[in-house]
């Protein structure tokens, strides 16, 4: 492990622990949940897409780790 300006180091554990990531689908949340993952997480993968959602998590199983993955409803906006 090596030490940040901060001095944390750049190896954070997160064995047996159990995240959740939104926007899990794509760019910055499916980078997110990937981490995680690496670092041992179990990641409830959520996604307003399911299909993006489906994938991230089935990405992350076949890696050998631990993926749910899930979607919910949005609510329609109107024009203002």
């Amino acid at each position: 492990m090596t030490e940040g300006y901060n001095g944390m180091t750049d190896e954070l554990s997160l064995q047996d622990r159990v995240t959740l990531v939104t926007g899990a689908g794509s760019g910055i949340g499916r980078a997110t949940a990937l981490l995680f993952a690496r670092r041992g997480a179990r990641v409830a993968v959520c996604d307003i897409r399911g299909d993006a959602a489906d994938a991230v998590a089935t990405e992350i199983v076949d890696a050998g780790g631990g993926a749910r993955s899930g979607s919910a409803p949005t609510p329609r906006t109107r024009p203002m």
